[in-house]
């Protein structure tokens, strides 16, 4: 008795807010990050970011998404907030991975990923913020619109 798994069923508005949340936190934290970005931090976000890529569409696509934007925001220094994220992120990862529209938005995905690692090598912190935030976004819109 009272053990065992259980599913935890969230409304359209208590997923919408983890997504907001997740707006503020994520943004805040890659714009923490990019100033601090060295050249062993890049060897993980480009290991990371390779790895994505290559489950991206597949089974494997949340931990390989989850892995590079960890990688991104590592070099924060910010283990709360990133374990916070982390948090969010499982909530709602059935919601994000329980519908089949991803598969056929990997290539938006991966591009967003693209842009967001274009932005922190030039050391453009408020640009990689605007491209994840608007990635976040979209992910967002595509899993409310498959709750709705």
């Amino acid at each position: 008795p009272n053990r065992g798994a259980f599913v935890i069923s969230l409304s359209t508005d208590e997923v919408r807010e983890i997504f907001e949340m997740r707006l503020l936190l994520e943004g805040d934290i890659i714009e923490r990050a990019v100033p601090r970005m060295t050249a062993d931090d890049w060897r993980r976000i480009d290991s990371a970011h390779a790895e994505a890529t290559r489950t991206a569409g597949g089974p494997e696509w949340i931990e390989g998404d989850w892995r590079f934007h960890r990688a991104l925001y590592q070099p924060a220094g910010r283990p709360r907030q990133l374990a916070m994220i982390e948090n969010l992120r499982s909530t709602v990862a059935r919601y994000s991975s329980g519908h089949d529209a991803l598969p056929t938005r990997t290539p938006e995905w991966l591009a967003d990923h693209d842009a967001i690692l274009e932005a922190c090598r030039a050391r453009a912190a408020v640009a990689a913020k605007q491209r994840l935030v608007q990635h976040l976004q979209r992910a967002m819109a595509l899993v409310l619109s498959k709750l709705a």
